[in-house]
């Protein structure tokens, strides 16, 4: 949904999901490496209250 907001590893600031609802990180070519991911709990609040809120996650792995 529009507006979620997680959380990428320690960072303390949230990263928000715009209008379109899909939010999406390329990390191709890089050393960045995701150790964690957590969710805003009124955000987790509002998609479980909406009858038309869904998260997906879909995570594409490769090694090289």
């Amino acid at each position: 949904m529009p507006g979620t907001k997680f959380y990428l590893n320690a960072n303390t600031d949230p990263i928000i999901v715009g209008a379109s609802g899909i939010y999406e990180l390329d990390l191709s070519n890089t050393s960045t490496v995701i150790t964690s991911l957590m969710f805003d709990l009124a955000s987790l609040e509002l998609i479980s209250n909406n009858p038309d809120g869904y998260l997906i996650i879909d995570i594409v792995y490769e090694e090289a």
